[in-house]
């Protein structure tokens, strides 16, 4: 074992050839023994996160050890710490559920993303208001669901995209259509 293992495991010198089992571990909800015993008996590698008391985590890694000439001779584990990576993910998690929370919260304005494709991605109350969409029938249609069918016929939606590629936006001022077929003149920008 390297001198890091001491962080999982209350590893002395004297414990070779002791079975890790009864070794006092550091790691949460992991069943070792089970683990071990399915990499020697299906020869196959077991790849998982796993937790420490203290909170961090760690990438572990089982494979068969083989030895050099070709026989499995124990269970080499690997551990590498992942915590920070981990946090930042929830980090990352919890500030999308922040600015998708005060998204939501605007009423005046639509806001609407969408993919590089068109593809409506999320749309806020403000665009419910004004478009009469709710929330679920407009992701995942088409952008060009709110322009008129002469701006569509024109390749309007397609245009406002590739200047907005191009320039960092395009300008939007023009008729809309509502979901009951409404038009409705507004300003707007595509970033």
């Amino acid at each position: 074992f390297t001198p890091k293992a001491r962080e999982l495991f209350s590893l002395i010198s004297a414990d070779r050839d002791r079975a890790l089992y009864d070794i006092h571990t550091e790691l949460t909800d992991v069943a070792l023994s089970e683990d071990v015993e399915h990499v020697l008996r299906h020869l196959q590698l077991i790849e998982r996160e796993v937790q420490t008391r203290d909170g961090r985590w760690w990438a572990m890694r089982l494979l068969p050890y083989r030895t050099t000439d070709d026989r499995i001779n124990g269970v080499v584990m690997t551990f590498v710490d992942v915590t920070e990576r981990k946090n930042s993910g929830l980090v990352l998690m919890l500030t999308e559920a922040r600015l998708r929370s005060i998204l939501q919260a605007v009423t005046q304005h639509a806001i609407i993303t969408i993919t590089n494709d068109g593809l409506i991605e999320d749309w806020n109350t403000g665009a419910e208001m004004m478009f009469g969409f709710v929330r679920d029938e407009a992701v995942g249609q088409s952008a060009a669901i709110i322009f008129t069918p002469e701006d569509r016929a024109a390749g309007v939606p397609d245009k406002e995209m590739a200047t907005a590629r191009a320039e960092g936006r395009a300008l939007d001022e023009r008729w809309h259509l509502r979901k009951d077929g409404i038009p409705r003149y507004m300003s707007g920008v595509l970033s």
